[in-house]
């Protein structure tokens, strides 16, 4: 199965018997319930790329409020349960060169993005205006690191199970002593009780699979276009490729532009024979 066919997140919140949580391989939100595995596709995060990958890595319910906050996304996300709108709060400026989101901390009234890279500056917002603004990356920010209030998958059912990247995946105690979390491979939501090295799975059914397919369509056709190769070890089928090829005037009209269309059906006809 590969990623357009997954789907799964680092770490999710839980309302009245629903996880949300931002997809793992792209951008899509999603809300899933727990007992059945019903899953709901609720759209994209906008002002975002389609096919980023680890757009968010933190989330958080704060009353009314979820917060998706970025890694390496742009911006923060806050949706609001009661009327299911969500509002972008740019943290990283288009102008400014790309950074990962390594840590989240709250301390007081302020919200600090700490980057991967060295030499870039740490990022905080105010919560209650959303202003964002630059502190020194030499600053030792104490706080809550939400990386660090989470927890995660049991050693001994990662190695059980073999479970790839299981680790840093988040785990949250829901129903009678269960804990649930999303296997970082296909379309299945997991859940073991304490004591009992064993797991139970939950196949994940989109309701508005049509609505999700069609979505995807438009999440292959951007990753085609940017990446301009093929090849099914980065999680990518053949034959995938080949439909958006076919299907996408964008793609079609650039590499003509470029003048590689001859060097890709080159490729195609290599891979066919």
């Amino acid at each position: 199965m590969n990623m357009f066919e997954s789907i799964s997140s680092y770490n999710f919140v839980e309302v009245n018997g629903y996880a949300y949580f931002s997809n793992l391989f792209y951008n899509a939100f999603f809300k899933v319930e727990l007992k059945t595995g019903k899953t709901f596709f609720l759209g994209n995060f906008e002002n975002e790329m389609l096919a980023e990958n680890n757009l968010h890595l933190e989330v958080m319910l704060e009353e009314d409020h979820i917060y998706f906050f970025p890694r390496r996304g742009r911006h923060m996300f806050v949706y609001q349960l009661s009327d299911q709108s969500m509002r972008a709060v740019e943290i990283r400026k288009k102008s400014e060169g790309f950074f990962v989101i390594e840590e989240v901390i709250l301390k007081d009234n302020y919200i600090y993005f700490i980057p991967k890279q060295n030499n870039t500056p740490i990022k905080r917002m105010e919560k209650n205006t959303f202003r964002v603004t630059n502190v020194s990356n030499k600053l030792i920010v104490q706080g809550k690191c939400l990386s660090k209030d989470r927890n995660i998958i049991p050693t001994s059912i990662v190695k059980k199970y073999n479970i790839q990247h299981g680790t840093p995946i988040s785990c949250k105690q829901i129903f009678n002593g269960k804990w649930y979390c999303f296997i970082p491979v296909g379309r299945q939501l997991s859940c073991f009780s304490e004591g009992v090295n064993t797991l139970e799975f939950i196949p994940l059914t989109v309701v508005n699979e049509i609505e999700f397919q069609q979505y995807l369509y438009k999440v292959k056709q951007e990753l085609f276009e940017a990446r301009l190769f093929f090849d099914e070890c980065d999680g990518v089928k053949f034959e995938e490729f080949l439909e958006a090829t076919i299907f996408s005037s964008v793609l079609k009209e650039n590499y003509y532009k470029m003048g590689k269309w001859r060097s890709m059906g080159e490729k195609i006809w290599k891979k066919l024979i």
